[in-house]
């Protein structure tokens, strides 16, 4: 009886062990870009919370972390990535404060001037107050200013007038732990702290 021929298992060429490696590659970014949208969700909700129901959107997005079936590692990349996404607005954001605290500004030196107008009139013209159904102004005195240019004073001369210079006092932490490290200080005297670094 003839025996049957095997059949050697023939092994992938070089273009479909890279299709597969692709393929590996793509359904797992499929499953980090799901991870992603979900923290990214979670975020969004935190974020857009008002105060009163801010600390239930904080633990929700807590929760979200800790149930992502994730190793550490994969989750840390998982974060991070929503973490990047959800940082871009932040150069636009401080792009709008500043211009609004520059209209802010614009609009007090405005109004501060119109203020101004009124304020000139009525002592040129002696009146000291005026009625009217919708406002009342009344000129009032206010504080005597002293009109003496500090530059005219001189330090020495006049001493007496100038104040002593502030001291700040200040806690010198750095001499403190080098104190304490050369003198062999407990570990109860030292916190240390940790921070993420991230390269991405």
């Amino acid at each position: 009886m003839a025996t049957a021929k095997k059949t050697p298992i023939d092994k992938p060429s070089e273009e479909e062990s890279q299709e597969l490696s692709e393929q590996a590659q793509r359904s797992g970014m499929l499953a980090t870009t799901g991870d992603i949208m979900t923290i990214q969700k979670a975020m969004q909700e935190l974020v857009l919370a008002n105060e009163d129901n801010e600390g239930h959107h904080a633990q929700a997005l807590e929760d979200t972390l800790e149930a992502l079936e994730l190793e550490l590692e994969d989750k840390a990349v998982a974060i991070l990535q929503a973490c990047k996404t959800a940082s871009m607005p932040i150069m636009a954001i401080d792009d709008e404060i500043a211009r609004l605290k520059d209209r802010k500004q614009k609009i007090e030196n405005a109004v501060g001037r119109m203020r101004g107008f009124i304020l000139e009139n009525m002592k040129i013209t002696g009146i000291k107050k005026i009625t009217h159904p919708l406002v009342s102004i009344t000129l009032v005195k206010g504080r005597d200013k002293l009109a003496i240019d500090e530059d005219d004073m001189d330090p020495e001369e006049h001493a007496i007038y100038y104040l002593p210079p502030k001291v700040e006092t200040r806690l010198d932490r750095s001499r403190i732990q080098n104190d304490l490290k050369n003198k062999e200080g407990k570990a109860s005297e030292f916190a240390t702290s940790r921070r993420v670094r991230t390269t991405c």
